[in-house]
């Protein structure tokens, strides 16, 4: 399979539609058992086949719809050094994970997304309990390429940051205030200090104090 861009804003796959919908199912079974049970016991109630009909077909549509609109609106990129999810059409929500914070990219299959052939991928994070954000339906090469770039991006980033960290030291030696015995004289040859290196100079300027006097 060919590199993925993360930089665009992708959706699950299309057999996630099917998902979504088979979980809004069951989801509404758990939610609405008891008032089933009692449609149930009361058998009268199926007398009219009218009303049974339509009752289905209402709840098959709202389900059907919103198992469209959830996947239309569910999706994921990576920018700014950080993996951003977006899902919801009623209440939007949005979730941004730094990539130096992942701990972990995993992927599992249900009985459901066994069928279907997909499976979900999880991201664990630094400091948190339970899972940080989970992706339903992926096609099994996209999310294992999906697990490899995320780990690629992750190592960069802090390799990145390890350079820029050493690079500012190095800026901050190269401008240090330079000192003398019988008190500190400024090199007006040398570039101005950055902010970064303020807490630098300050640490530098306490210990020569220290050490000589010079206040």
């Amino acid at each position: 399979m060919s590199e993925i861009d993360l930089t665009t804003p992708t959706r699950q796959s299309i057999k996630g539609l099917v998902f979504i919908f088979l979980i809004s199912i069951q989801q509404a079974i758990r939610m609405f058992w008891a008032l089933i049970a009692v449609l149930v016991l009361q058998r009268n109630i199926f007398d009219n086949k009218l009303i049974i009909g339509i009752t289905i077909a209402a709840i098959l549509i709202l389900l059907v719809a919103h198992s469209i609109l959830y996947y239309l609106n569910f999706y994921f990129y990576v920018s700014g050094g950080e993996f951003i999810l977006k899902k919801g059409y009623l209440r939007k929500k949005v979730l941004a994970i730094p990539l130096d914070r992942i701990q972990s990219v995993n992927t599992k299959q249900n009985l459901i997304q066994q069928i279907l052939n997909v499976v979900s991928l999880e991201i664990d994070t630094a400091g948190t309990v339970g899972k940080e954000l989970k992706i339903h339906a992926l096609e099994k090469s996209f999310a294992g390429e999906l697990q490899n770039q995320i780990r690629v991006k992750k190592k960069q980033l802090i390799s990145d940051e390890t350079a820029d960290e050493k690079g500012n030291r190095r800026h901050c030696r190269k401008t240090d205030i330079t000192t003398h015995t019988a008190g500190f004289i400024e090199n007006r040859n040398q570039p101005k200090p950055s902010s970064n290196c303020i807490d630098y100079y300050r640490i530098r300027v306490s210990d020569f104090s220290a050490n000589t006097g010079v206040v």
